[in-house]
């Protein structure tokens, strides 16, 4: 569960939109101040209309709630919620019950047979973000892999130098093997692209979001169940532990500086590895 924020509220702001509203006129920076608007619109659109005394520990669960059936990733609503948070505290509103940090439960990521059927309908960027994020383990979204350029594709040596997210990495880049089942259909794409500069890319145009056509192609794939793209990440992870890869290794292809984020975060074990843990154990009356 995101960070919630139940409060009681001593502010002369007569509605949660006003409160928000002044936050927003509070910021310099016309890039932060879009961002944040982007954000928090959710927010009005939840609760604008209520007193700030109204927002409850009820109020914001509804509000995560929410925001996790539309398919609005934990990180993201952990934003949205400090946001909320920093602009009732510039309203001057007291805040009597601390923040309340729990973690998310876990969520299965796709298994090959989602991933064949999303391929089958989907539209070629997403294939595109399929295919690398699943054999890459890249971060899916503008800090990493819609940031790739065709430029950091080495068909010769067969390596991406993937570039890196901002989250302590000293390099602005580092180096993942190609996979080679995957070598084909690079060579493809970038024959077919052209002078195009970004491996994922909409009609030319670079992207920085796929979530609508993510959502249609879940549709098409008779996928009723929550998938984000950035769950493909997660089944890299997996796919690549119950394989029996190195943890030091699948954790530096995916740009971790510790290795136990993967045994505390990514390594979702499905069903079929539990069955052989148990199966493994056997032994009593052989």
């Amino acid at each position: 569960m995101p960070i919630v924020i139940p409060c009681t509220a001593t502010s002369s702001a007569k509605t949660v939109a006003e409160v928000v509203a002044a936050y927003l006129a509070s910021l310099s920076n016309p890039v932060t101040r879009r961002s944040a608007s982007g954000h928090l619109s959710s927010v009005i659109r939840a609760m604008g209309s209520l007193t700030p005394k109204a927002v409850t520990l009820e109020t914001v669960l509804a509000y995560c709630h929410s925001q996790t059936e539309a398919g609005i990733s934990d990180v993201t609503l952990r934003l949205r919620v400090r946001l909320l948070h920093t602009a009732f505290i510039r309203a001057g509103l007291s805040l009597d019950v601390p923040h309340v940090t729990a973690r998310p439960p876990e969520r299965m990521p796709p298994t090959r047979e989602e991933m064949r059927r999303l391929l089958a309908v989907a539209p070629e960027h997403v294939r595109r973000v399929i295919l690398i994020g699943h054999a890459t383990g890249a971060r899916i979204g503008p800090s990493e892999l819609f940031r790739l350029r065709w430029q950091d594709v080495d068909l010769v040596a067969d390596v991406f130098r993937m570039p890196a997210a901002d989250k302590g990495a000293t390099e602005s880049t580092r180096i993942v093997p190609i996979r080679s089942d995957i070598i084909g259909e690079l060579t493809k794409w970038r024959e077919a692209d052209g002078g195009i500069e970004h491996v994922i890319h909409w009609r030319g145009r670079p992207v920085h979001t796929i979530g609508v056509a993510w959502r249609h192609a879940l549709k098409r794939a008779g996928i009723e169940r929550q998938i984000r793209p950035y769950d493909l990440r997660h089944a890299f992870a997996t796919d690549a532990i119950e394989g029996g890869a190195d943890i030091k290794a699948v954790a530096q292809v995916m740009g971790h500086a510790d290795p136990t984020m993967l045994l505390k975060v990514y390594q979702h074990v499905r069903l079929s590895g539990l069955k052989r843990a148990v199966e493994a154990s056997r032994g009593i009356d052989r």
